[in-house]
């Protein structure tokens, strides 16, 4: 299975950045920020723009955290941990409905995502 994905994971004091799905798979589900790395642009750099087109945030990378492979869907999805360094938080109209921090994790959550966040000690 090619990564083809790759997401943000964005952690600090106000706990998990994560956005609410407007579209399928998964519609109202919550997850990562993050989508489909295109042609020519590196894992990194799909992290980067898929976070800022979601969440208003701009980030930087700062390391591989690990992957998640969604088998219902047959997608593997390469996770970097990140900072924020700028922007304003707000939702990507036609994708996202909400965008915020967790403490706790939502129940309506991708298992898949839930268990790799459960892995690193969140929520």
């Amino acid at each position: 299975m090619k990564t083809k994905y790759a997401d943000g994971f964005i952690f600090n004091k106000n706990g998990v950045l994560l956005v609410r799905r407007m579209i399928s798979p998964y519609k109202g589900y919550y997850c990562l920020p993050g989508g489909f790395i295109e042609r020519g642009e590196s894992a990194e750099e799909a992290c980067v723009r898929e976070v800022a087109e979601e969440t208003g945030l701009r980030i930087e990378v700062k390391k591989k955290t690990g992957y998640i492979i969604v088998k219902e869907i047959n997608r593997k999805v390469v996770v970097f941990e990140a900072e924020i360094i700028g922007g304003e938080m707000r939702p990507k109209e036609d994708e996202v409905s909400e965008v915020g921090f967790y403490k706790t994790l939502p129940k309506l959550m991708i298992p898949t995502v839930a268990s790799f966040l459960k892995k690193l000690g969140v929520g």
